[in-house]
């Protein structure tokens, strides 16, 4: 019995012994296992550690980069300005010449107004002149008026004596040219020389006739007059050129602003046109 025992015992402590170096044997695996899990997790990576920490005191170096932005391709841009053109005259617009986005050359005509009135106001403007001068001539003192007009008839006349006198000096020279004559007579010569005397004196008579007549201090009022009605023509004619618009520079028409029929008043947009910036614009 006491055999049978120790013989158990001993079976025991065998189980126990092998029993302890199975469990030695797998705490070893499962700390190698930790390591090489470890190992794995310290080998370098290209992305940085977001969970890493950092010392509180330790300085954290930031690298700038400099990023490199693509830019466009340069485009050429043509420096334009944009010009509104309008009549400098108002009126209704008759005419347009030019649709949009047109070329246009530099003094062509790109629209015109209804001309009927400038047309009769510049034919009054006229009449009033000639109404000045009427007035000038028949305010005349009656010795200066018929002192002009006996002059003018003089000059009529002297005219014709010497136009005569130098027609047969020319015949007579060129009959002695052709061998048909022997010498010119000198009162041929003499003729068309006192006739030339003759008319240039006269001449210079009726000047002075028309001087005096142009001094007298009584007809400043129709001189005066006379300058008025021109200055007035001078308008008239002026704007009638102004109804037609045209082009102050080379360009392209950008908009129309107007219409035919339309009623626009002085500087009014009636085409807006794109010219180049550096275009000298005509006046």
């Amino acid at each position: 019995m006491t055999e049978n025992n120790s013989h158990n015992d001993q079976d025991e402590f065998i189980f126990t012994g092998k029993r302890a170096i199975f469990v030695g044997v797998l705490i070893v695996l499962g700390l190698a296992i930790v390591i090489m899990v470890g190992d794995i997790e310290n080998l370098p990576s290209d992305k940085p550690s977001q969970s890493a920490s950092l010392p509180q005191n330790a300085t954290v170096k930031q690298e700038v980069v400099h990023q490199v932005i693509p830019q466009p391709a340069s485009v050429p841009v043509r420096d334009t300005q944009e010009v509104d053109v309008g009549f400098r005259v108002s009126g209704h617009i008759a005419e347009m010449f030019f649709a949009e986005h047109a070329e246009v050359k530099q003094g062509d005509i790109l629209a015109s107004l209804d001309q009927a009135p400038f047309e009769e106001a510049l034919a009054s403007a006229m009449a009033q002149l000639r109404t000045a001068q009427a007035n000038y001539t028949s305010h005349l003192p009656t010795s200066s008026f018929n002192a002009i007009e006996s002059a003018r008839a003089d000059i009529e006349t002297a005219q014709h004596t010497y136009d005569v006198a130098h027609a047969e000096l020319e015949k007579r020279g060129g009959l002695l040219i052709a061998g048909q004559l022997d010498n010119v007579y000198d009162d041929d010569v003499q003729n068309e020389h006192d006739s030339k005397l003759h008319l240039e004196r006269i001449r210079r008579e009726s000047v002075q006739q028309q001087n005096i007549a142009a001094n007298n201090p009584d007809r400043d009022d129709d001189k005066a007059a006379i300058q008025i009605a021109r200055n007035n023509v001078a308008s008239a004619e002026a704007n009638l050129a102004d109804t037609q618009l045209r082009a102050p520079a080379a360009g392209i028409i950008a908009s129309r602003v107007s219409e035919v029929g339309a009623t626009v008043p002085v500087g009014a947009a009636v085409y807006t046109l794109s010219v180049p910036a550096t275009a000298v614009l005509n006046p």
